[in-house]
């Protein structure tokens, strides 16, 4: 149940329709603190739902310091908007490292150090600046209509399978 509360919380987050929300910034991961994370470096506000911890231990950035620009995405840009490749991209990368996988996995990717600072719950949070535009990255805008119809006929075609999987093995089972 609580994993279902967890990634409906995620679906808001990861919107630009909201800005600062005030108070809530204390204690949640909120939009504005969520568009720090998917900004490059992104080694910043890893809560999921709550910005507490990421506080606490020194890895909280505000965005109101900083200012709005709209720069989310990967550290480097991509080249592709292919899922399969997005996600293959990072593995690519670590085959660059030499020296052994394992060597290659626990590689520290973190640039700062974790500190236990419990004060900084109670420091009070910049206020908002005016929105500046940023740099601009190319967005996915959606799949091509091709696309979409391919995409289509391969839910079609499976559904298909999978419906006659079923009444085969209902048929099966029936004359057991």
């Amino acid at each position: 149940f609580l994993s279902h509360l967890n990634t409906l919380y995620q679906f808001w987050v990861h919107t630009e329709l909201i800005g600062w929300l005030g108070p809530l910034e204390y204690v949640f991961s909120t939009p504005a603190a969520h568009r720090m994370h998917h900004r490059p470096p992104g080694d910043c506000n890893y809560g999921g739902v709550f910005i507490v911890w990421d506080r606490m231990f020194g890895s909280y950035v505000c965005e109101n310091v900083t200012g709005y620009k709209d720069y989310f995405g990967l550290a480097g840009p991509t080249h592709t908007f292919n899922p399969v490749e997005l996600n293959v991209e990072h593995w690519r990368r670590m085959q660059l490292i030499p020296g052994s996988w394992w060597k290659r996995v626990m590689t520290k990717r973190r640039t700062t150090d974790w500190t236990w600072r419990p004060r900084s719950l109670f420091e009070p949070l910049p206020s908002p600046q005016q929105k500046q535009q940023g740099e601009v990255r190319k967005k996915f805008q959606g799949a091509q209509l091709g696309l979409r119809g391919q995409v289509l006929a391969c839910v079609v075609l499976l559904a298909g399978i999978f419906r006659l999987l079923h009444m085969m093995l209902t048929k099966t089972l029936s004359v057991i």
